[in-house]
């Protein structure tokens, strides 16, 4: 059985590619997990991540099984 993976698609990845351009040089990616979500925070060069309390972020993951692509 494969192990199994989040997948994101559509409005979450023109979501991110925005952000990460938007971000300018040398963006970070953080990735959070809670349990079966995972959301996608994207800040710029220095910029310092406070992540509000259950908001932000692209948040529109999919876990594979039982929701694939």
């Amino acid at each position: 059985m494969a192990r199994p993976f989040w997948w994101f698609q559509g409005d979450s990845v023109a979501a991110l590619r925005n952000a990460l351009e938007g971000a300018g040089e040398n963006p970070r990616l953080e990735v959070h997990l809670d349990g079966q979500q995972m959301t996608l925070h994207v800040f710029g060069a220095g910029e310092v991540g406070e992540l509000a309390e259950g908001g932000g972020g692209i948040n529109d993951a999919h876990i594979c099984p039982p929701q694939c692509p």
